[in-house]
């Protein structure tokens, strides 16, 4: 048989399973001839990845449990299908986590009344104090910048003033007064006295103040101690000051220091210097009264605001400037009564003011309180 050269080439016959079988045209009538198969894309193997690589390693690797270095092997094939529709629930119940070292920004808190409200820092005790610097700190970085200025710097007064309070002195003398050529009717005064003076006294260099503190224990009532504080501090506070003059052989100008007075009524006994009693209207001790139920530098009047003024001023150390008292002649040869004098000091006449001699014993508490000579302290 003839064959034109095309037929001539050997056609490429495939049995069944076979890929690759080259058979003669003319003696392979049982076998069938197919066209070969469209290639087929070898499914791909898992795709490696170690961790902290950018490439995948091309070969497999088996699982590795529960180890973290372990590569994590990822099928290229495998489809995650999403539903679109699906809803996510969410428990309103659970709990969520937050990084604590996440910042958070918050909107700035008004600074607390208790804060903002001013403050006497020289009528606080210690502990208060210490109270009070804790507080502004734990505001202190919750409020705007504005109010964090002004709470630092009520910080940093808070601070001075407890430094100022390490520079102490506590007084508790003997005064003994003998008073004698009491006028016609006032005979009862004649006689002599003893009584503590007890009082605290610290000195604020930072501040250049100088603070005596009496705490007192009373069973008056909240009206009464009121009363009797605002009366004595306007007649014993800010009323001079103190010089602290250079050593001998030195020059320079004074240290100036204001005096302030504190009435402290307290709520324990214990801690009091004082027990004072309230006494009402007309009572009388020894023979002796004075306004509005006042008697004596323990028995203050809760009908009086002046005379009560004339006993803290025993309580600082101060006798009495009547008639003749310790020898010295309060009548001025016999030209005044000797008591309650018209122009005349508060221990002559609660109604007059306090002298600077009267504040002798606070001079000298605050020169050992500043560890200087007393000659060098003068009150202005």
């Amino acid at each position: 048989m003839d064959y034109s050269p095309e037929e001539e080439q050997q056609q490429q016959c495939f049995a069944p399973g076979d890929q690759s079988v080259s058979l003669p045209p003319a003696t392979q009538d049982n076998q069938t001839c197919e066209a070969p198969p469209p290639a087929s894309t070898p499914p791909q193997q898992p795709v490696c990845v170690a961790p902290g690589m950018d490439n995948p390693l091309l070969s497999p690797l088996p699982p590795a449990g529960d180890d973290p270095n372990a590569q994590q092997c990822v099928d290229p094939n495998a489809q995650q299908s999403v539903d679109p529709n699906a809803q996510q629930s969410v428990d309103p119940n659970a709990q969520q986590c937050v990084d604590p070292n996440t910042q958070q920004s918050q909107a700035p808190i008004a600074v607390p009344p208790d804060l903002a409200n001013s403050v006497d820092l020289v009528q606080m005790s210690v502990t208060e104090l210490q109270v009070r610097a804790s507080r502004i700190q734990t505001v202190l970085p919750q409020v705007s910048p504005d109010d964090q200025k002004l709470l630092q710097q009520e910080l940093d007064e808070v601070k001075g003033e407890l430094d100022g309070r390490a520079h102490t002195d506590d007084v508790n003398q003997h005064v003994s007064e003998t008073i004698s050529n009491a006028s016609p009717g006032n005979e009862a005064w004649n006689g002599t006295y003893n009584f503590d003076s007890k009082f605290h006294t610290y000195a604020n260099q930072a501040t250049q103040t100088v603070v005596a503190t009496i705490n007192i224990h009373t069973v008056g009532t909240a009206e009464n101690k009121a009363a009797w504080k605002q009366a004595v501090e306007a007649k014993w506070s800010n009323q001079v000051g103190m010089d602290v003059n250079p050593p001998d052989g030195q020059e320079g100008p004074p240290q100036h220091y204001n005096v302030r007075v504190v009435c402290n009524f307290v709520d324990d006994a214990g801690a009091a210097d004082y027990e004072v009693k309230a006494n009402s209207p007309g009572a009388n001790e020894g023979g002796r009264a004075g306004i509005g139920g006042t008697t004596s530098m323990t028995g203050w009047g809760t009908n009086d605001t002046t005379d009560v003024t004339h006993e803290f001023g025993h309580m600082l150390g101060n006798p009495e400037e009547y008639f003749t008292t310790n020898g010295h002649d309060y009548t001025n040869g016999g030209t005044r009564q000797g008591f309650r004098d018209p122009g005349a000091g508060i221990m002559n006449n609660p109604a007059g003011p306090a002298l600077a001699t009267n504040y002798d014993s606070i001079r000298q508490s605050a020169a050992r309180a500043i560890g200087v000579d007393e000659s060098r302290c003068v009150i202005r």
